[in-house]
């Protein structure tokens, strides 16, 4: 009887493919672009964001720009899930995985991520 392991699946079937690409001298990836946009249709803010992304990016983003925005995810790519600062030190569900990123998430890139945003306004992006 062989030992089981706790690792999922699809993580071994992701870490095979890397592997083979590794083999044949490929390079993995170090960065992928994240994909936003802010849209204003009337006087309702939209902000179309990439991924999977937790609640508390809404929080965070409706505390910068006021309640009434509306955040979506899953917009124009789906490469991840997005951790927020919380689920990092909480651990847990993919938190620090994802099968396409080669490294695991950094925790300085929420805090970078939520600081640009404020400056959309100071362009009066959404106050127009």
């Amino acid at each position: 009887m062989e030992p089981s392991s706790k690792t999922p699946d699809y993580l071994k079937r992701s870490a095979k493919e890397l592997l083979r690409r590794l083999e044949r001298g490929e390079t993995l990836k170090a960065s992928y672009p994240y994909p936003c946009q802010v849209w204003k249709l009337g006087d309702q803010a939209i902000m179309a964001l990439g991924g999977e992304l937790l609640v508390e990016y809404a929080i965070e983003l409706k505390k910068a720009f006021g309640p009434d925005i509306f955040v979506m995810g899953y917009s124009n790519d789906i490469m991840a899930y997005i951790p927020s600062e919380t689920v990092l030190k909480e651990g847990g569900y993919e938190g620090t995985r994802s099968p396409v990123y080669t490294t695991a998430w950094n925790m300085i890139l929420n805090h970078q991520y939520l600081q640009r945003w404020p400056g959309l306004q100071k362009k009066q992006v959404l106050n127009q």
